[in-house]
């Protein structure tokens, strides 16, 4: 049997100032897994990262990688791409000596590194700017050329920390499928994050972390079935009902603002057209609809009582 990339128990970290980063953390990440770490700012989603990175000392608990335990021996590290919230780079050089140069560092042969800087440059859509300096990229260039430095060197366990700061869609879609390329030659990522609509898209678990603690875990659909929660949907009429709206079976009226009407209804908008037919059948015309379904922000507040800011 493949041994987990990532198996943490009882995992703490108290910061120097006295600060508790993480309590009691239990984990595992296998091979073809992407697990996102959902929490607020200050819930301990770096912390772990840096400590799966061999950045932080383990302070309290066990962590192994690959099987055994943590160490920050080379043969580890070169199995790790890491890449942090804030991109850091040489403006001088160009990306593609950016990225052949990580990939250098991680142990590739020169040949080796340079072709895959190109190859990786185009993955991440800065093909045609490999040759341009980086003081002449924007943030979100900076971003794709961060990730592609992550990936030169082919890792098994990739760590990335709030992945998609600073990525347009084209940029997102560009992430969300090297991902998933990733995972499907059996890498591991393990992402943090506070953007519910990446990970409910890009994860295959979530594990939610409030003031250092996991407070929920699962896949992102199991947690939303947990959570039991409705759609609420808004619809606003174009000329008044002439008789009472009949709801179809789920849907509740929970209240009504002029023309407005507001309703919770079951997940999926199975129900939605017999809502609007229920509309129209008294006689009422429909100007618009608009229909919020329940994600993980709500499942984090379910669990602790607070925003996910």
């Amino acid at each position: 049997m493949t041994p987990d990339q990532v198996r943490a128990r009882g995992l703490g970290f108290i910061h120097p100032g006295g600060r508790v980063a993480l309590q009691d953390v239990d984990f595992e990440a296998g091979p073809g897994e992407v697990v996102a770490v959902l929490g607020p700012n200050g819930s301990g989603k770096t912390t772990l990262l840096r400590l799966l990175a061999t950045a932080a000392p383990v302070q309290t608990g066990a962590l192994e990688l690959f099987g055994a335990p943590a160490d920050r021996a080379p043969r580890t590290r070169r199995r790790l791409g890491f890449a942090g919230d804030v991109p850091v780079h040489a403006d001088a050089l160009t990306a593609a000596e950016s990225v052949e140069l990580l990939g250098r560092a991680s142990g590739l042969p020169p040949d080796e590194a340079r072709y895959r800087s190109r190859e990786l440059l185009a993955d991440v859509g800065l093909g045609a700017e490999a040759d341009a300096r980086v003081s002449s990229f924007s943030f979100g260039m900076r971003r794709r050329l961060l990730l592609a430095e992550t990936l030169v060197h082919d890792p098994s366990l990739i760590l990335l920390d709030e992945p998609t700061l600073g990525l347009d869609p084209d940029g997102l879609d560009v992430l969300v499928s090297l991902l998933e390329s990733r995972a499907a030659a059996g890498a591991c990522a393990v992402v943090a994050t506070n953007d519910v609509a990446f990970a409910a898209r890009a994860a295959h678990r979530v594990l939610l972390l409030h003031r250092g603690r996991v407070v929920a875990r699962g896949t992102p659909a199991a947690l939303l079935d947990q959570l039991g929660a409705d759609a609420i949907v808004e619809v606003v009429l174009s000329t008044p009902a002439r008789s009472s709206v009949q709801l179809p079976d789920g849907a509740r009226l929970t209240g009504q603002t002029g023309e407005t009407l507001s309703l919770r209804m079951p997940r999926g908008g199975g129900a939605l057209p017999a809502l609007l037919r229920a509309v129209e059948d008294a006689g009422a015309g429909v100007r618009s609809v608009s229909v919020r379904e329940p994600d993980l922000s709500d499942v984090f507040r379910a669990a602790t009582g607070e925003a996910l800011a």
